[in-house]
């Protein structure tokens, strides 16, 4: 038993070991993490984005540390929010209708960096953060204004306040066609976040119930599961030296 355990550790830091390598053709945050990452193509263009696994482990770990559970929200909110805004490409960088520029992530414009206390809007972590922080405002301000909470918090973070002050909480068409748009976007990606968390959680059981049917009892290798991008899983035996 003691042996089996050992094993399992061994195999879980040469999976954290891989991954690792793997990240530093990613992101590096300002921690000195690095993040995973994967192509994506928007109108023909490619552009490099968070790996879709590590988004739903970030969205989930900063909804946990900012609390937005206790708001009535959640990790797939912030999942959509990001989604609609950026698709989790973080360099990004627009410019609004108000001459503005929008950065990162979560599209921050500076004064609300400044207000929110983001120092660098492009590093992913921050912009999460903040971001989660925005949808809860969004959602504390729809619950004052009776207003739809999900809806609101769209509403909220994609407005000026002086738009989403005039808005009676049910008619869209009150709402500028961007801010109808992003309302849409965020509810397909957040859609698409729950679907792909449910896959992953499906593919993480089977693989562990298949690891346990294939270990022999008292093997000195411990096969570990691996997943590359757009194929199908391999097995690759890791030596349990002990």
């Amino acid at each position: 038993m003691g042996n089996l355990f050992k094993a399992a550790i061994f195999a879980f830091a040469i999976a954290a070991l891989t991954t690792s390598a793997r990240a530093k053709q990613g992101f590096v945050l300002a921690s000195g993490f690095h993040l995973p990452s994967e192509k994506v193509t928007i109108n023909g263009k490619t552009f490099e984005a968070i790996e879709t696994k590590m988004r739903i482990l970030l969205c989930k770990q900063v909804a946990e540390k900012t609390g937005m559970a206790a708001h009535g929200i959640g990790w797939a909110d912030l999942y959509g929010v990001i989604g609609a805004e950026t698709s989790w490409i973080p360099d990004l960088e627009a410019m609004g209708n108000n001459g503005k520029a929008s950065r990162g992530l979560a599209q921050l414009e500076d004064a609300t960096s400044a207000r929110i206390g983001v120092t660098d809007a492009y590093d992913p972590l921050q912009a999460l953060t903040a971001s989660a922080n925005l949808l809860i405002e969004g959602a504390d301000w729809s619950r004052r204004k009776k207003h739809p909470i999900h809806t609101g918090m769209s509403v909220y973070y994609n407005t000026r306040k002086s738009t989403r002050e005039k808005w009676d909480g049910q008619t869209l068409t009150m709402l500028p066609i961007e801010t109808q748009r992003h309302i849409n976007n965020v509810a397909l990606s957040k859609r698409d976040g729950l679907f792909l968390d449910r896959k992953f959680q499906q593919q993480d059981s089977r693989a562990a119930k298949s690891m346990m049917a294939y270990v022999p009892k008292r093997s000195p290798y411990l096969y570990k599961f691996t997943q590359r991008s757009c194929s199908r899983p391999v097995w690759r035996p890791i030596l349990a030296d002990f």
